[in-house]
This record gives structure tokens, sequence and C-alpha cells, in this order.
């Protein structure tokens, strides 16, 4: 079982592997994103949809606010044509092999996941939070396996943290979900062993960027 860390430490710990990164030349985050998953089954108990919100930090949020000449009067809140206009910039024109950032496992299978939909947006204490659903290919009837729900970016770009509790939304009684927080320690030795394949001699072109979001995920485990 992880151990579970508080969400200063956590974010703390990150800042810190990002400036250790950013010495290396490799990837390490610029955009942090509280996150939360609401998990949606059908009228025949089965997982049918999950429902993600982002919530995007505060310099990350102004910066996209700047770049698009939004709520320039700094009151902190958007009008309809703004909202209009911002809503969805997270999730248009994703390329065919994005995932969106959104694992959801059997065991080690990858269950098939359809592109975003009915996204939403709002400007919130200087935040932009993003909802959108993402449906499942095929829906699924838990078994005693479960089912295992990770949002992270592989290349540790945007940092994920599951900060709510997931909400499990027409689901038989019997199903349960417990957030599992990232081993943090684990995460600090792949780090150390990523930046240990770029040495004087070898290139990110030779290597390629090491893909180390996985270390840093939360997950939420889905049992009925």
């Amino acid at each position: 079982m992880p151990e579970i860390y508080p969400a200063l430490m956590r974010r703390l710990f990150a800042t810190a592997c990002a400036a250790l990164l950013a010495t290396q030349a490799i990837p390490h985050p610029h955009i942090f994103v509280d996150a939360g998953v609401t998990l949606i089954f059908d009228d025949q108990g089965r997982l049918s949809s999950l429902k993600l919100r982002w919530s995007y930090d505060e310099l990350f949020s102004l910066i996209i606010l700047e770049d698009r000449e939004m709520d320039q009067d700094s009151d902190g809140h958007l009008t309809a044509d703004e909202q209009a206009n911002l809503t969805g910039f997270d999730i248009v024109d994703w390329p065919e092999w994005y995932d969106g950032d959104l694992y959801v496992l059997v065991g080690d299978t990858k269950l098939a996941v359809e592109p975003p939909r009915d996204y939403d947006l709002v400007l919130q204490d200087g935040k932009l939070i993003t909802t959108h659903i993402r449906d499942l290919a095929e829906p699924l009837a838990i078994g005693d396996e479960g089912v295992v729900v990770q949002v992270y970016d592989e290349g540790y770009y945007t940092a994920y943290e599951i900060t709510e509790d997931t909400v499990l939304a027409n689901a038989p009684e019997t199903c349960a979900a417990q957030t599992y927080y990232a081993d943090l320690t684990a995460a600090q030795k792949q780090v150390k062993a990523a930046l240990a394949e770029f040495s004087a001699d070898v290139s990110l072109e030779e290597v390629g960027f090491p893909k180390i979001g996985a270390a840093f995920s939360d997950e939420v485990r889905v049992s009925c």
C-alpha cells in the first residue's frame, strides 16, 4: 500500500524535482492540476463513463487568460463570450495517439476510452477549472480484479494530484472507491535512475525523454 503524503508535502516535493530536473534538461512539471474523478455507471450496473475535473494552478490559469486576452478588467470573472471562447481549450486538437492523461486499467489491461465530450469551464478563485466526460469504448461489469483509474502525464510536464473524493454515480451499492497516493520515495528513485542515463556521452536524441510521470501518479481503485 503506497504511503500517503499530505498535499503540501507532495507539491513541495514536485517543485524540488522540477528544479533538479530542469538542470538536466529533462521534462519537469510546468503545470499543476488538482484532479477529481466521477465514475458513471449505466442502468445495468456497468461502468460506462468517467467525468474528469481539472483545476489548473493560478500561474498557468493567468498565462492562459493573458494569452487569450481574457478577464481584461481583472475582476476574476469571465463574460459569456470569454467563457465560450475558452471552453475546451485543453481538449481540442488532441492527436490520435494522445490518451488524454487518463488510464483505466483492469489488471495490466488498459481499457479503450472514447474522445472527450460535454466539456465545461469556469474561472474560480483565479483558477481555470474544466470538466469533460470520457466514455469507455465498451461498458464494463467490474469483477473481482476491480478497476484502477490513473490521471498522469507520462512526460511529467503536467503534475496531476487527485485532491477530490471520487464520486460513484448510479453505481451498485456494493461498489466502493479508494484513492491511493503516489509513493514519492519510489518516485524519487525512478527520477534518479532517469537522471543517471543522461551522462555527458549520451544525448537526449539517443535515449529520448524518460517517461517518469507514472511514478508520480495517484490512483483510484474501485471494487464492486
